[in-house]
């Protein structure tokens, strides 16, 4: 049973051990650096960019496990819930209708694959909220499909589990990120802050590195570089915590709460690109430093 204080406990103890894998190998990297070792320090550097991906797509998918289980242990009324919870408990019901073809290859579905839907759906609407996550079940969690990462949690699929938890996006991620990032995505289509982050600089060099490619210029990240995405992704996952416990204490996962929710997401939007537009900055700054240095050398 979840209850509110014990909520704020799991994700607590869920971001704390992550941010400590991080920061270790983010110092045993560091060291390297600065003892001159330049092929151990590229392949801590890679290291660190795969376990940044790895804490950013786990700690998203088991705080939402946890998150749809305290709601689950809250026994509300499906009918008081917004309209995400209702979506998700009639998930397997709405799958099975949706392959309902007739045996003959016809397109029409049967009448009573359709009333079993509606007889499921009826059931559902009028009782209570009730979800098994599993969250704490380290094998039968590794095959719960209630949150899909697909294993490549990008901006498209974490908007996606957002929709899932009755959450909405912030709209600082969604903003055009002007300076770039890297250099490397001047031409990039999506130039969101999001974008840039995760999908063109985290998931791209993830995915480089985790197939054994060669080292290239804009696929094996600078230590520089990585030491401020490792500050973005890290303030994202508290983002999200924070999300998830204002939702909770707040009751935003209710229909009657909608607007309050819009007016906490406008206060929390401001204050989540304050911290991340400072740490661009200090970003930026440093690069220009690094430049001239080496222009000078």
């Amino acid at each position: 049973m979840i209850d509110l204080a014990r909520l704020e406990t799991l994700l607590s103890e869920e971001l704390s051990w992550r941010r400590s894998e991080i920061n270790r190998l983010h110092i045993t990297a560091e060291s390297s650096l600065t003892d001159g070792e330049s092929r151990i320090h590229t392949a801590l550097n890679k290291s660190l960019t795969l376990l940044l991906y790895s804490h950013w797509e786990g700690f998203i998918k088991k705080s939402s496990l946890i998150y749809l289980q305290y709601i689950s242990d809250q026994q509300c009324n499906m009918a008081d819930l917004s309209i995400n919870f209702k979506i998700l408990a009639l998930r397997k019901s709405m799958k099975k209708l949706a392959n309902a073809h007739p045996k003959d290859g016809g397109r029409t579905v049967k009448l009573s694959s359709v009333l079993g839907y509606f007889s499921e759906y009826d059931e559902v609407v009028t009782g209570r909220y009730f979800i098994k996550t599993y969250y704490d079940d380290a094998d039968k969690y590794k095959n719960n499909s209630l949150i899909n990462t697909e294993s490549n949690l990008n901006k498209n699929v974490f908007s996606s589990i957002l929709e899932n938890l009755g959450m909405k996006i912030h709209d600082y991620y969604l903003e055009d990120l002007i300076p770039p990032f890297r250099n490397c995505l001047v031409s990039e289509e999506d130039k969101s802050l999001i974008a840039q982050v995760i999908d063109q600089t985290l998931l791209k060099c993830r995915n480089h590195n985790a197939h054994g490619r060669e080292n290239s210029e804009h696929a094996v990240l600078s230590f520089e570089t990585l030491k401020y995405l490792k500050q973005i992704i890290l303030v994202m996952m508290q983002q999200f915590s924070d999300d998830i416990l204002e939702y909770s204490t707040e009751k935003y996962y209710l229909e009657i709460n909608k607007e309050s929710k819009e007016t906490y997401h406008e206060s929390a939007n401001q204050t989540l690109k304050q911290t991340i537009q400072d740490i661009l900055v200090e970003y930026h700054s440093r690069l220009e430093d690094i430049d001239i240095i080496e222009g000078n050398a």
